[in-house]
């Protein structure tokens, strides 16, 4: 980016960021990014506050995805821009992932602290995070570690659960026990909350991040619910969708073929789990309410940016898949994700294809942290996108699993598996030497693969040809 193009980024006219370099008159914005954890693209209609404050005042992406399906590695990802073959982090353990695994010198929040911010987390980072001692000749404890590049730093460490959990604030580790007072998702919408209405004489990135609706441990019940808000989804099913408790696996991979059909008590712990989910995103919904409140109270909100994105999404039933991750179809990989902010259009929905890989780079640029950056980021902005300016964006993405699999799925170990997504098709390549194909224009539910028909060869090569580009693909070579 060139020093021209860095002073100022605008909109019609609307100022929506600049760089240190820039005069006072033009404020570089504050920004919050809230992730939940294992939230599927429906369940955010749930949300009243997350539709009338985010939804209605921003730009939903409807076709927003994580590359790999993963808690770790797709938390990477935010905070590289890269994908997982370039970061490193496949799995949300050692020795192929976990929060050891990945390089802390080189992220988002070291970028925009020295670019300037005021940079803050608070809740869950990376798995494994307080496990493992990086640095042992600090003369701190794993649980006490900071991550390079945040200015506060309230994070979650060891086993992240809604009650009986520990926080590291800023170097000091306090214990939270099981009284209604200490539910997680409450205790870091508040920690957000002190944040948000203290003054700071520079811009802040904060990073917001709730265990909700990620299972308590398990596979079964679910989620645990806030107390106020158990039993209020107590009568809703799963959606019947095609696809949903498949009949005939016949063409889907061994892996898939050898799942039960949902039945009896499995049936049932689904449905208990799935009531859960939604009842713990309730607590998700008031703790956006309070953090717009505080954006609102103090006068912030007219610079700030907010981004609502989950790493990753969740199968409910689909393909027979009781729940989980790590799969390469479409309720895994799809997420929700909506961003608004000032000089962003409202009210608005964008169908291009976006990947987690671009969340880096689109705060990079509205914080002018361009200069900073010591990664090659394999995403692209999404400003264009959010401000409605003409440009061409990409066609396909890779898809990626852990080397030799669902390594942390708790659910269903896939063998190993590699593949590719445009706006029509997926096309998958497995360990085992097993292919999928779907044409999503004529088969949204992907129950037809299409791999063996001989009236999908010249697509099939087309997107071998793809995949082979970018399976080892870096920087401006991701990008098709």
């Amino acid at each position: 980016m060139s020093a021209s193009s860095r002073q100022r980024l605008t909109a019609g006219g609307i100022v929506l960021s600049c760089g240190l370099w820039a005069s006072t008159a033009c404020a570089a914005p504050n920004i919050v990014m809230i992730v939940s954890d294992d939230q599927d693209t429906a369940s955010m209609e749930i949300m009243p506050t997350v539709q009338k404050k985010l939804v209605q005042e921003g730009t939903t992406f409807s076709n927003a995805f994580v590359s790999l399906s993963l808690c770790c590695p797709s938390r990477s990802t935010f905070l590289t821009g890269q994908y997982a073959h370039n970061h490193g982090v496949f799995d949300n353990d050692m020795p192929d992932g976990g929060y050891p695994k990945l390089d802390h010198t080189k992220t988002l929040a070291v970028w925009l602290k020295n670019s300037g911010y005021h940079t803050a987390l608070m809740g869950k980072y990376m798995n494994k995070y307080g496990d493992y001692d990086t640095n042992p000749n600090d003369g701190l404890t794993a649980m006490q570690e900071r991550p390079p590049g945040w200015t506060e730093w309230y994070g979650i460490v060891g086993k992240v659960g809604y009650y009986n959990y520990k926080i590291n604030e800023n170097g000091i580790v306090k214990s939270y026990g099981s009284a209604p007072a200490d539910y997680s998702t409450d205790v870091i919408a508040k920690k957000a909350d002190t944040f948000l209405r203290k003054s700071f004489n520079k811009p802040f990135f904060l990073w917001v991040a709730f265990k909700a609706p990620h299972n308590e441990g398990g596979p079964f019940p679910g989620p645990t619910p806030a107390p106020r808000h158990l039993g209020k989804f107590s009568q809703a099913s799963p959606p019947r969708i095609p696809g949903y408790n498949e009949l005939d696996v016949a063409d889907k991979p061994a892996y898939i073929r050898a799942l039960l059909p949902l039945t009896g008590t499995l049936y049932s712990n689904m449905t208990t789990a799935y009531q859960r989910r939604l009842e713990s995103l309730l607590a998700v919904d008031e703790g956006v309410q309070t953090i717009m409140k505080a954006l609102e109270d103090t006068g912030k909100l007219s610079n700030t940016i907010v981004i609502y994105i989950s790493d990753n999404g969740w199968m409910t039933g689909e393909h027979r898949a009781p729940g989980g991750k790590v799969l390469p179809y479409e309720p895994s990989i799809h997420v929700p994700l909506v961003i608004r902010g000032p000089g962003f259009l409202k009210e608005r929905t964008v169908s291009d294809l976006v990947v987690n890989t671009d969340i880096a780079p689109t705060i990079v640029e509205l914080a002018g942290a361009g200069p900073y950056v010591t990664r090659v980021m394999d995403g692209r902005s999404l400003v264009p996108l959010l401000t409605g300016t003409p440009t061409t964006w990409r066609t396909t993405f890779l898809i990626e699993s852990p080397p030799t699999g669902s390594l942390d799925s708790s659910y269903i170990d896939s063998p190993g598996f590699s593949g590719v997504r445009t706006d029509q098709y997926v096309y998958l390549e497995y360990l085992t030497g097993e292919r999928e194909l779907y044409d999503l224009k004529r088969d949204p539910y992907e129950l037809y693969n299409e791999a063996q028909d001989p009236a999908y060869d010249s697509v099939k090569t087309d997107l071998q040809g793809r995949l082979g580009v970018l399976k080892p693909c870096v920087g401006g070579g991701c990008w098709q």
